[in-house]
């Protein structure tokens, strides 16, 4: 979740990053993510009942059909994120890997840890994960606990088929770690629920990096952007699985931002010690 500290410590990078000696090329490209995260955090979309044929288009529904815009929205900041580090390493090669890699997987492992990004979206990609089980936990029922973690497995499933579709398939793996793990939950919750409450970090909370949950938020995007929505609107778990899509839209504009105030810092270090 997006802190009142967090955006206070991002205007702060944001300020110092603008005073330092830049390409007119980068500070186009910071002044652009600004404006663009800022609408982004501060956006409302506005679905119409009387514009759907279906009657039955429920409140839920529609709120599926933001969430999917808004997460959207979200990953178009994150590269222009790539796009600043791209620009500032053509002179500095300091932030991103020289060979092209997934997306999530583009920084150099010096750059997360000495901004402090690697360990901060550590956490925060743990949160998502406690936040989940606090989904699961709302639902008393054991069937239908079981019939959400199939609908999250078939909607994995077909994020996976799109991946192939759009020649994206090297995503597959990020997506699969999520489905292996739903598997897991699911084959326990069928076995033994109490066994899933008592030892639930050993079966949920696995430590799952941030690149994975980037490749995952890619691939979710492409489904929507170039299939459309990958929900089926016709499921009993409309409410649930709009917590669950709600979770993964805080979470990417908490790593977005956390990822802007880290590399504005390191680009403001770098720029400083060019100087000294």
């Amino acid at each position: 979740m997006v802190t009142d500290t967090l955006i206070k410590k991002y205007t702060q990078s944001f300020d110092d990053v603008l005073r330092g000696e830049l390409t007119n090329d980068t500070i186009s490209l910071i002044r652009k993510f600004d404006s663009r995260y800022k609408m982004q955090i501060n956006q409302h979309f506005s679905l119409k009942q009387k514009y759907f044929q279906s009657k039955k288009f429920t409140k839920n529904q529609r709120l599926i059909s933001h969430l999917f815009l808004e997460i959207s929205s979200a990953w178009f900041c994150y590269e222009i994120l790539i796009l600043i580090c791209k620009e500032f390493d053509l002179q500095n090669n300091i932030i991103l890997l020289k060979e092209k890699q997934n997306k999530g997987n583009e920084f150099r492992d010096n750059f997360l840890k000495a901004s402090g990004f690697k360990v901060q979206s550590n956490g925060i990609v743990n949160k998502f994960y406690d936040k989940s089980i606090l989904i699961l936990d709302k639902i008393s029922n054991k069937s239908m606990k079981i019939s959400l973690l199939s609908d999250i497995q078939n909607t994995l499933n077909s994020l996976i088929a799109s991946n192939k579709k759009l020649k994206k398939q090297d995503y597959n793996s990020s997506i699969q770690d999520f489905i292996n793990e739903v598997s897991e939950v699911e084959r326990i919750y069928k076995a033994n629920f109490k066994k899933v409450q008592k030892n639930r970090e050993d079966y949920i909370c696995k430590h799952l990096e941030f690149k994975y949950f980037i490749g995952f938020c890619y691939s979710l995007r492409n489904q929507y952007v170039h299939n459309g929505l990958t929900y089926n609107l016709v499921s009993s778990n409309d409410k649930l699985y709009v917590q669950a899509l709600q979770n993964i839209n805080d979470s990417l504009n908490h790593l977005v931002l956390t990822l802007a105030v880290a590399i504005f810092k390191t680009i403001n270090r770098v720029n400083l010690e060019n100087l000294s």
